[in-house]
Protein backbone atom coordinates (compact mmCIF):
# COMPACT_ATOMS: atom_id res chain seq x y z
CA UNK A 1 0.00 0.00 0.00
CA UNK A 2 1.17 3.31 -1.22
CA UNK A 3 -0.46 6.35 0.45
CA UNK A 4 -1.10 9.66 -2.01
CA UNK A 5 -1.82 12.03 0.62
CA UNK A 6 -1.50 14.64 -1.96
CA UNK A 7 -3.91 13.81 -4.10
CA UNK A 8 -6.27 12.19 -1.65
CA UNK A 9 -5.61 8.39 -2.74
CA UNK A 10 -4.36 4.53 -1.88
CA UNK A 11 -2.51 2.83 -4.26
CA UNK A 12 -2.69 -0.79 -3.74
CA UNK A 13 -0.26 -3.82 -5.48
CA UNK A 14 -2.32 -7.16 -4.52
CA UNK A 15 -0.10 -10.64 -5.10
CA UNK A 16 -1.58 -13.50 -4.82
CA UNK A 17 0.48 -16.16 -4.28
CA UNK A 18 0.31 -19.99 -4.47
CA UNK A 19 -3.20 -20.11 -5.44
CA UNK A 20 -5.11 -23.28 -4.92
CA UNK A 21 -8.32 -24.74 -3.75
CA UNK A 22 -8.86 -26.09 0.11
CA UNK A 23 -12.72 -26.34 0.95
CA UNK A 24 -15.73 -27.85 -0.74
CA UNK A 25 -19.15 -27.96 0.14
CA UNK A 26 -19.28 -31.50 0.41
CA UNK A 27 -15.88 -31.38 2.98
CA UNK A 28 -14.79 -34.41 1.33
CA UNK A 29 -10.97 -35.26 1.53
CA UNK A 30 -10.76 -34.85 -2.02
CA UNK A 31 -12.34 -31.66 -4.49
CA UNK A 32 -14.05 -33.11 -7.52
CA UNK A 33 -13.81 -31.35 -10.90
CA UNK A 34 -17.01 -29.67 -10.00
CA UNK A 35 -15.92 -27.65 -7.36
CA UNK A 36 -12.28 -27.16 -8.64
CA UNK A 37 -13.99 -25.29 -11.70
CA UNK A 38 -15.95 -23.24 -9.79
CA UNK A 39 -13.19 -22.04 -7.37
CA UNK A 40 -11.50 -21.19 -10.72
CA UNK A 41 -13.94 -19.43 -12.28
CA UNK A 42 -14.18 -16.89 -9.34
CA UNK A 43 -10.45 -16.24 -9.56
CA UNK A 44 -10.69 -15.94 -13.18
CA UNK A 45 -13.08 -12.71 -12.35
CA UNK A 46 -10.10 -10.78 -10.83
CA UNK A 47 -8.91 -11.07 -14.23
CA UNK A 48 -11.96 -10.47 -16.31
CA UNK A 49 -14.21 -8.22 -14.49
CA UNK A 50 -11.56 -6.82 -11.61
CA UNK A 51 -12.73 -8.70 -9.07
CA UNK A 52 -11.01 -8.50 -5.59
CA UNK A 53 -9.45 -11.58 -3.54
CA UNK A 54 -10.52 -11.09 -0.10
CA UNK A 55 -9.48 -13.56 2.53
CA UNK A 56 -11.20 -15.50 3.93
CA UNK A 57 -14.25 -13.78 2.42
CA UNK A 58 -13.73 -14.99 -1.12
CA UNK A 59 -13.92 -13.23 -4.33
CA UNK A 60 -15.93 -9.79 -4.13
CA UNK A 61 -17.18 -9.31 -7.34
CA UNK A 62 -17.78 -5.26 -8.08
CA UNK A 63 -19.71 -6.05 -11.14
CA UNK A 64 -22.75 -8.32 -9.88
CA UNK A 65 -25.33 -6.86 -7.35
CA UNK A 66 -26.34 -9.86 -5.46
CA UNK A 67 -30.03 -10.66 -5.56
CA UNK A 68 -30.22 -11.74 -1.47
CA UNK A 69 -30.67 -8.31 0.66
CA UNK A 70 -28.44 -9.78 3.34
CA UNK A 71 -25.69 -10.82 0.76
CA UNK A 72 -22.40 -8.36 0.45
CA UNK A 73 -22.78 -5.57 -1.93
CA UNK A 74 -19.55 -4.86 -3.16
CA UNK A 75 -20.81 -2.17 -5.84
CA UNK A 76 -21.28 -0.12 -2.73
CA UNK A 77 -17.54 0.83 -3.28
CA UNK A 78 -17.24 0.78 -6.81
CA UNK A 79 -17.31 4.83 -7.29
CA UNK A 80 -14.04 5.11 -5.31
CA UNK A 81 -12.02 2.02 -6.61
CA UNK A 82 -9.60 1.95 -9.57
CA UNK A 83 -8.95 -2.05 -9.73
CA UNK A 84 -6.74 -2.66 -12.64
CA UNK A 85 -6.62 -6.48 -13.68
CA UNK A 86 -3.01 -7.75 -14.14
CA UNK A 87 -1.81 -11.30 -15.22
CA UNK A 88 -1.72 -14.67 -13.63
CA UNK A 89 1.76 -16.14 -13.41
CA UNK A 90 4.02 -18.77 -11.81
CA UNK A 91 6.42 -17.05 -9.43
CA UNK A 92 9.70 -17.87 -8.12
CA UNK A 93 8.16 -21.46 -6.90
CA UNK A 94 6.59 -22.80 -9.63
CA UNK A 95 3.38 -21.87 -8.26
CA UNK A 96 0.08 -20.49 -9.99
CA UNK A 97 -0.13 -16.69 -8.98
CA UNK A 98 -1.94 -13.45 -9.67
CA UNK A 99 -1.00 -9.76 -9.41
CA UNK A 100 -3.40 -6.88 -10.00
CA UNK A 101 -3.50 -3.06 -8.93
CA UNK A 102 -5.99 -0.66 -7.03
CA UNK A 103 -6.42 2.98 -6.39
CA UNK A 104 -8.93 4.15 -3.98
CA UNK A 105 -9.82 7.72 -5.22
CA UNK A 106 -11.05 10.02 -3.13
CA UNK A 107 -10.29 8.83 0.34
CA UNK A 108 -11.98 10.62 2.55
CA UNK A 109 -15.23 10.88 0.39
CA UNK A 110 -15.31 7.42 0.74
CA UNK A 111 -14.44 6.83 4.48
CA UNK A 112 -17.50 9.61 5.29
CA UNK A 113 -19.50 7.45 2.45
CA UNK A 114 -18.97 4.08 4.65
CA UNK A 115 -20.33 5.97 8.41
CA UNK A 116 -23.91 5.61 6.94
CA UNK A 117 -23.86 1.88 6.40
CA UNK A 118 -20.97 1.20 9.05
CA UNK A 119 -23.79 3.04 12.08
CA UNK A 120 -26.47 0.79 10.36
CA UNK A 121 -24.49 -2.44 10.55
CA UNK A 122 -23.18 -1.72 14.66
CA UNK A 123 -26.92 -1.63 15.30
CA UNK A 124 -27.54 -5.02 13.57
CA UNK A 125 -24.96 -6.37 15.25
CA UNK A 126 -25.77 -5.22 19.27
CA UNK A 127 -29.16 -6.19 18.41
CA UNK A 128 -28.98 -9.67 21.18
CA UNK A 129 -26.31 -7.65 23.01
CA UNK A 130 -26.32 -6.43 26.66
CA UNK A 131 -27.79 -2.79 27.27
CA UNK A 132 -24.49 -1.10 28.07
CA UNK A 133 -23.00 -2.42 24.75
CA UNK A 134 -25.94 -0.95 22.66
CA UNK A 135 -25.34 1.98 24.85
CA UNK A 136 -21.28 2.26 23.50
CA UNK A 137 -22.70 1.69 19.74
CA UNK A 138 -25.55 4.38 20.19
CA UNK A 139 -22.86 7.00 21.67
CA UNK A 140 -20.48 6.33 19.03
CA UNK A 141 -23.20 6.89 16.60
CA UNK A 142 -23.68 10.23 17.83
CA UNK A 143 -20.30 11.38 18.04
CA UNK A 144 -20.63 10.67 13.89
CA UNK A 145 -17.21 8.00 14.54
CA UNK A 146 -16.17 6.65 11.53
CA UNK A 147 -15.21 2.69 11.37
CA UNK A 148 -11.76 3.54 10.10
CA UNK A 149 -9.37 6.19 10.00
CA UNK A 150 -6.17 6.33 7.39
CA UNK A 151 -2.82 7.60 8.61
CA UNK A 152 -0.34 6.93 5.73
CA UNK A 153 -0.80 3.52 4.66
CA UNK A 154 -1.49 2.58 7.90
CA UNK A 155 -5.15 2.29 9.04
CA UNK A 156 -7.29 2.09 12.66
CA UNK A 157 -10.86 0.29 13.14
CA UNK A 158 -12.85 1.65 15.22
CA UNK A 159 -15.04 -1.15 17.10
CA UNK A 160 -17.81 0.55 19.52
CA UNK A 161 -18.01 -2.09 22.44
CA UNK A 162 -18.78 -2.40 26.29
CA UNK A 163 -15.93 -2.84 28.73
CA UNK A 164 -17.20 -6.43 29.27
CA UNK A 165 -17.33 -7.22 25.52
CA UNK A 166 -13.56 -6.03 24.98
CA UNK A 167 -12.27 -8.20 27.48
CA UNK A 168 -14.29 -11.56 26.21
CA UNK A 169 -13.23 -10.45 22.37
CA UNK A 170 -9.44 -10.44 23.56
CA UNK A 171 -9.97 -13.70 25.54
CA UNK A 172 -11.41 -15.46 22.25
CA UNK A 173 -8.58 -14.29 20.26
CA UNK A 174 -6.03 -15.28 23.48
CA UNK A 175 -7.71 -18.41 23.19
CA UNK A 176 -7.39 -19.05 19.51
CA UNK A 177 -3.83 -17.92 19.43
CA UNK A 178 -2.96 -21.07 21.75
CA UNK A 179 -5.43 -23.39 19.84
CA UNK A 180 -3.41 -22.50 16.81
CA UNK A 181 0.11 -22.98 17.90
CA UNK A 182 -0.86 -26.51 19.94
CA UNK A 183 -2.17 -27.55 16.80
CA UNK A 184 0.74 -26.90 14.24
CA UNK A 185 3.40 -28.06 17.82
CA UNK A 186 0.93 -31.45 17.58
CA UNK A 187 0.93 -31.64 13.60
CA UNK A 188 -3.36 -31.54 13.82
CA UNK A 189 -4.82 -30.56 10.61
CA UNK A 190 -1.86 -31.27 8.39
CA UNK A 191 0.15 -28.67 10.06
CA UNK A 192 3.84 -28.83 10.58
CA UNK A 193 6.08 -27.18 13.72
CA UNK A 194 6.65 -24.10 11.68
CA UNK A 195 3.23 -23.00 11.08
CA UNK A 196 3.18 -22.19 15.19
CA UNK A 197 4.68 -18.90 14.06
CA UNK A 198 4.50 -18.73 9.84
CA UNK A 199 1.12 -18.90 9.44
CA UNK A 200 -2.17 -18.53 11.18
CA UNK A 201 -2.84 -15.50 13.80
CA UNK A 202 0.48 -15.52 14.74
CA UNK A 203 2.18 -14.48 11.43
CA UNK A 204 -0.93 -12.57 10.58
CA UNK A 205 -0.87 -10.23 14.10
CA UNK A 206 2.95 -10.07 13.42
CA UNK A 207 3.45 -9.44 10.09
CA UNK A 208 0.28 -6.95 9.99
CA UNK A 209 2.02 -4.78 13.03
CA UNK A 210 -1.58 -5.22 14.39
CA UNK A 211 -2.21 -3.43 17.56
CA UNK A 212 -5.06 -3.22 20.20
CA UNK A 213 -6.06 0.11 22.17
CA UNK A 214 -9.02 -0.26 24.58
CA UNK A 215 -9.89 3.40 25.09
CA UNK A 216 -13.92 4.33 26.96
CA UNK A 217 -16.11 2.57 24.90
CA UNK A 218 -14.46 1.83 21.81
CA UNK A 219 -11.97 -0.56 20.96
CA UNK A 220 -9.27 0.28 18.28
CA UNK A 221 -7.69 -2.03 16.29
CA UNK A 222 -4.20 -0.56 14.94
CA UNK A 223 -2.87 -2.20 11.48
CA UNK A 224 0.75 -1.31 9.67
CA UNK A 225 3.22 1.55 10.76
CA UNK A 226 0.80 4.48 11.71
CA UNK A 227 2.07 7.48 9.02
CA UNK A 228 4.48 5.14 6.49
CA UNK A 229 4.06 6.50 3.27
CA UNK A 230 4.21 2.61 2.31
CA UNK A 231 3.04 -0.61 4.25
CA UNK A 232 3.11 -4.51 3.76
CA UNK A 233 0.88 -6.34 4.38
CA UNK A 234 0.63 -10.44 4.26
CA UNK A 235 -1.71 -13.22 4.76
CA UNK A 236 -0.08 -16.80 4.34
CA UNK A 237 -2.43 -19.72 4.12
CA UNK A 238 -1.90 -23.72 4.21
CA UNK A 239 0.84 -25.56 2.12
CA UNK A 240 0.29 -24.92 -1.33
CA UNK A 241 -1.21 -27.45 -3.71
CA UNK A 242 -1.20 -27.39 -7.58
CA UNK A 243 -5.07 -28.70 -8.01
CA UNK A 244 -5.99 -25.17 -9.44
CA UNK A 245 -3.32 -25.01 -11.82
CA UNK A 246 -3.45 -28.08 -13.52
CA UNK A 247 -7.36 -27.22 -14.04
CA UNK A 248 -6.01 -23.83 -15.20
CA UNK A 249 -3.97 -25.19 -17.83
CA UNK A 250 -6.47 -27.52 -19.05
CA UNK A 251 -8.48 -24.29 -20.50
CA UNK A 252 -5.20 -21.78 -21.17
CA UNK A 253 -1.77 -22.48 -21.85
CA UNK A 254 0.67 -22.35 -18.65
CA UNK A 255 1.25 -18.73 -17.79
CA UNK A 256 4.92 -17.36 -17.87
CA UNK A 257 7.45 -16.96 -15.12
CA UNK A 258 7.38 -13.50 -13.06
CA UNK A 259 9.72 -12.26 -10.97
CA UNK A 260 8.45 -9.85 -7.75
CA UNK A 261 10.87 -7.32 -9.72
CA UNK A 262 8.96 -6.83 -12.89
CA UNK A 263 5.51 -7.05 -10.69
CA UNK A 264 7.04 -3.82 -8.95
CA UNK A 265 8.10 -2.15 -12.05
CA UNK A 266 4.34 -2.77 -13.63
CA UNK A 267 3.02 -1.01 -10.43
CA UNK A 268 5.28 1.95 -10.39
CA UNK A 269 4.21 2.20 -13.65
CA UNK A 270 0.27 2.22 -12.71
CA UNK A 271 1.28 4.68 -9.89
CA UNK A 272 1.76 7.88 -12.51
CA UNK A 273 -0.77 6.76 -14.76
CA UNK A 274 -4.88 5.97 -15.27
CA UNK A 275 -5.84 2.92 -14.17
CA UNK A 276 -6.85 0.74 -17.37
CA UNK A 277 -10.59 -0.94 -16.50
CA UNK A 278 -12.04 -4.11 -17.75
CA UNK A 279 -15.01 -2.95 -19.86
CA UNK A 280 -17.68 -4.90 -17.25
CA UNK A 281 -16.34 -2.78 -14.63
CA UNK A 282 -15.87 0.10 -16.02
CA UNK A 283 -19.91 0.23 -17.18
CA UNK A 284 -20.81 -1.20 -13.44
CA UNK A 285 -18.97 2.05 -12.19
CA UNK A 286 -20.83 4.15 -14.87
CA UNK A 287 -24.09 2.61 -13.69
CA UNK A 288 -23.38 3.61 -9.85
CA UNK A 289 -22.10 7.26 -10.60
CA UNK A 290 -25.22 7.76 -12.65
CA UNK A 291 -27.38 6.32 -10.14
CA UNK A 292 -26.04 8.87 -7.43
CA UNK A 293 -26.34 11.88 -10.12
CA UNK A 294 -30.34 11.41 -10.24
CA UNK A 295 -30.97 10.87 -6.20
Amino acid sequence: VVADQANDRLDFMIVSRGIWSKDNIKGAAELDEKDLRYDLEQILKCRDVSALPIPPLGVADFTDKPDDPDAVDWQQGIRHLDIEPGAFFLDEQGRLSFYQFMRVNGLAAMIEMSKKEAHAEWRRQVKDKGRSHRECVEAAIVADLSPVAVDGAGFVYYMPMSADDHEESMIWLCRRLVRQVEAALEGKDGMVRSDATQRGLVQLLRDNKVGVVRREGVTEVYIGVQGSERCDYQIRGGAYQDNLLKEFQKLEPPPPKVSQAMVDRQFEAFRKREARLPKAYAQARARAIDGDKKQ
